[in-house]
């Protein structure tokens, strides 16, 4: 994910047709045990929403809030709100 993370921002626009599967592959990490796993996959959500079509960007933003809302563990909610955190840092 580091590697995707750094190749994204710089060759992302040459990926555009598997940023939809780069995506899933994304939001499965996203609820790993370990905690640097899902810091780093969303370090690589940012890189990618920084490169993606506007549908892409509007189905991760609806993923993660659906996700804040309906989250039963403290940890995952934590999770999706640093990914959300991270999405305003980049768009503001």
């Amino acid at each position: 994910m580091d590697i995707l993370s750094d190749l994204l921002p710089k060759f992302g626009f040459l990926m555009e047709n598997y940023h939809a599967d780069i995506l899933d592959s994304i939001l499965q990490s996203l609820s790993h045990p370990k905690s640097t796993i899902s810091k780093r996959a969303t370090q690589c959500l940012g890189s990618l929403a920084i490169v993606s079509e506007d549908a892409i960007l509007n189905h991760l933003i609806e993923f993660t809030l659906g996700q804040m809302e309906g989250s039963s563990g403290a940890s995952d909610k934590k999770v999706f709100e640093h990914v959300f955190y991270t999405f305003l840092e980049i768009f503001l």
